[in-house]
């Protein structure tokens, strides 16, 4: 487990007075972060897999956690229309702010340079910026 994975561990910890969260959704596709969400949450809790793997990758897990402390694993994928229509409002409308979300801008000539930062995963979102 790396800092950023322990740091996390403890401060989940931390904020629960030991006894780790109910619930742990994964929401990146990183073995090493779903291997992580395994140390934070609580007896009887689950652990919601929120993201596939790409590259595919594999986890080790203790057979003792889902059995003895009864961890739930459970995956979740995709959406409903109106999931996709209600994100549009709250962006459209300025109630969730995005910005901070955006790690590279490309113009659409670099459309090429976009596509790889995002398949070799060195940003969190890139957008395409039209000519106007």
């Amino acid at each position: 487990m790396d800092a950023s994975a322990g740091d996390a561990r403890q401060a989940v910890l931390e904020l629960t007075e030991g006894r780790g969260a109910d619930a742990v959704i994964v929401t990146v596709g990183v073995p090493a972060v779903i291997s992580s969400a395994f140390g934070m949450v609580a007896r009887n809790g689950t652990v919601n897999l929120f993201a596939g793997t790409h590259p595919k990758g594999a986890i080790e897990l203790n057979p003792d956690v889902p059995h003895y402390d009864q961890v739930a694993i459970t995956g979740s994928h995709d959406f409903i229309p109106n999931d996709f229509a209600t994100a549009v409002r709250l962006v459209q409308f300025g109630i969730v702010d995005v910005e901070p979300l955006i790690s590279h801008r490309f113009p659409l000539a670099s459309i090429v340079e976009a596509f790889e930062t995002t398949r070799d995963q060195l940003g969190l979102k890139s957008i395409i910026v039209a000519d106007k």
